[in-house]
């Protein structure tokens, strides 16, 4: 793939020793997530989740991965539908991708802007980054999506289920040419910030993000018994994720989005923000 941001080329992989590097950050990340959440859950540490504030997600800027219908039926029949029938089974609150929760998708980076930065700078800035990270390309028949063109099509393949609380999730464990190449926009992002706001946005969250790629499919939004979160995890773990193994998940990218979290979420699901989401688990009898 061949990105660019202001000129400056973004380098492929070219020695198997930084794909290697890539492929063993990747695991020690998943480990690292799988072995939290079954602390989580033994131990009963989790906030259920409780919606989204419009005021903190407003700070945040994402970009982000969107996936084509086909894929994201898909997942439905094989992911959400079971993880669904499975937290009935063992009597645990919850909501899905797709349904009441967000439409599934990767987040690649988050940046946050600073507290001190006015919220009309914020719009500006970000605006300066949509150019950067060629999201906003200014064309003489109006402005294009450049990185989503460069995207769109890309194929990936998730094989690793994580269960934890509040949050369930499937994750790719493979570095493949396909995650290297969202491994590349991941550092034009990054190119953008150091380039136009590096004193204006705080630290990216490279820990969370960076080394995985994932689709969060499942939050809790009320209390389990532990027993019940337990034999929820292993058995989702001996059916769902087991299959996922045996044949990945695969979700094809569509569009990428670039800009406030906010802005994403008043367009795919605005009755999870906090204001609305009592009435919104009302309504589904949750």
């Amino acid at each position: 793939m061949n990105l660019s941001i202001e000129g400056l080329p973004i380098k492929s992989f070219r020695t198997a020793d930084e794909i290697i590097a890539l492929q063993t950050a990747v695991t020690k990340k998943l480990r690292g997530n799988i072995s939290s959440g079954d602390q989580s859950l033994a131990a009963q540490t989790h906030k259920p989740f409780c919606g989204i504030s419009a005021e903190n997600n407003a700070k945040l800027i994402e970009l982000k991965l969107e996936y084509d219908d086909v894929s994201k039926a898909e997942f439905k029949t094989r992911v959400a539908d079971p993880l669904k029938r499975l937290a009935e089974k063992y009597h645990i609150p919850a909501i899905f991708a797709g349904e009441i929760d967000q439409s599934p998708h990767t987040v690649l980076d988050v940046a946050r802007f600073s507290e001190t930065t006015p919220l009309e700078e914020r719009d500006i800035i970000t605006q300066q980054l949509k150019r950067k990270v060629r999201v906003d390309e200014k064309m003489e028949t109006g402005s294009r999506n450049l990185l989503a063109e460069k995207l769109s099509g890309l194929k990936l393949s998730f094989d690793t289920l994580f269960v934890g609380a509040p949050n369930t999730a499937i994750c790719t464990s493979v570095v493949d040419n396909n995650f290297k190449d969202i491994t590349k926009a991941r550092k034009i992002f990054n190119h953008a910030l150091n380039l136009t706001a590096k004193d204006k946005v705080g630290p990216h969250y490279a820990t969370g993000y960076y080394n995985i790629a994932h689709i969060s499919c499942m939050k809790m939004i009320g209390e389990a018994k532990p027993e019940d979160l337990l034999a929820f995890r292993d058995e989702a773990m001996a059916t769902i994720g087991h299959e996922l193994v045996i044949k990945p998940l695969n979700m094809n990218v569509s569009d990428v989005y670039f800009g406030t979290s906010t802005d994403w979420n008043k367009k795919d699901r605005p009755e999870l923000f906090t204001e609305n989401f009592p009435t919104i688990l009302k309504q589904a009898g949750l």
